[in-house]
């Protein structure tokens, strides 16, 4: 776990066509952005590399990335973890309420890490 002397274990398999999944993107500079989507991993980590390419500048992850010159091969990211397939907006609200407390548990908010803020409602 970045910025602690915890460990994270996986307990899960996954591949790039995996959906329902909260993300981890790890930059080169040793700062993390936590994700989530209910689409295939593959589909949301080419949005990330299209949003570089493009320079929007809107997500601290772009800006981190173009602003210390990263080459798009250097982003990695690995799937913390995976939900079975559930009902529409209830499994949205169920991803976004895990990846707000990694997002939490890891301080991955800018500028220790590459997430804008959190969603503090999502976690009630």
């Amino acid at each position: 776990i970045p910025h602690s002397t915890r460990w994270f274990y996986l307990h899960h398999t996954s591949d790039c066509s995996t959906s329902n999944v909260v993300y981890c993107i790890c930059c080169p500079c040793l700062k993390y952005y936590i994700g989530h989507t209910i689409k295939p991993i593959k589909l949301r980590i080419a949005q990330h590399l299209s949003n570089i390419r493009l320079g929007k500048f809107e997500a601290p992850l772009v800006s981190n990335w173009l602003s210390y010159s990263h080459h798009l091969s250097d982003l990695k990211f690995l799937v913390l973890l995976t939900l079975k397939s559930g009902a529409g907006s209830n499994q949205t609200h169920r991803l976004l309420r895990r990846e707000q407390r990694f997002i939490y548990e890891w301080n991955t908010i800018s500028p220790m890490g590459l997430n804008k803020e959190i969603d503090w409602i999502a976690l009630l």
